[in-house]
């Protein structure tokens, strides 16, 4: 099952129209729900457990945004059999290092899929790339810590001292880390240049967000070297 959230930061901004088309465009697909709703800190995680907790409850979920691709780099493994192994270990939590890919300085919008077009991305050890998104099972999150949860894109609080395993490190033993880790999330953070444009223009309409200037252009040109370092197909 997956939950799109389309959000509005005003509700002046709230456009129907949109909805509509992508409503029009999946509703043959049962598997997706998607949801328009005002802007809050981790709205979809929050809407899940207030509205289909005992539905999902049991199952493993991933919070992510729609820039963000995992797949398992290992041969004829798909995301659910990387999970399936940590589920049979009894692991209910873990973390996925990002891939930052970067704008492969472009300047118009290339009308193109995205795994397509954007090949080029930064090194392992890149700065970005130490943070990550996780996979839980939902009902080891602990939604009393709502301060915890609503700061955090991450990894969430989780109950009864459970911890996060990074999925570069062995599924046996954590403290060996994997020359090719289980799991990786494609991170497709810098677009061309007049995406990221509209990206900064979004961001500063509510500047409490504190996220006013992360696509600004200064910010863009500082990280094209970085974020365009390598080919990756």
């Amino acid at each position: 099952m997956q939950y799109f959230y389309l959000s509005y930061l005003k509700p002046e901004l709230k456009d129907n129209s949109i909805y509509k088309k992508i409503i029009e465009k999946y509703k043959d697909q049962k598997d997706v729900i998607i949801k328009h709703l005002p802007h809050r800190k981790r709205l979809s995680v929050l809407d899940l457990y207030e509205n289909h907790y005992d539905e999902h409850k049991n199952d493993w979920i991933t919070n992510c945004d729609l820039d963000e691709f995992f797949y398992s780099p290992l041969e004829n493994k798909t995301v659910r059999d990387i999970i399936q192994m940590y589920e049979e270990k009894n692991i209910s939590a873990i973390s996925v290092n990002w891939r930052v890919f970067g704008n492969n300085f472009l300047k118009e919008n290339p009308g193109f899929k995205v795994l397509k077009v954007y090949t080029k991305c930064s090194e392992l050890d890149y700065r970005g790339n130490k943070n990550y998104r996780s996979f839980f099972k939902f009902k080891n999150i602990d939604f009393k810590k709502i301060n915890d949860i609503e700061n955090t894109g991450h990894h969430f609080p989780l109950k009864n001292n459970l911890k996060y395993i990074n999925t570069r490190f062995d599924i046996n033993n954590s403290e060996i880390k994997l020359n090719i880790p289980l799991l990786i999330c494609n991170h497709y953070q810098y677009k061309s240049d007049v995406e990221t444009e509209s990206k900064h223009k979004n961001n500063l309409i509510k500047p409490e967000l504190g996220l006013t200037i992360r696509y600004s252009y200064k910010v863009l040109k500082s990280k094209e070297i970085y974020c365009n370092k390598i080919d990756n197909f």
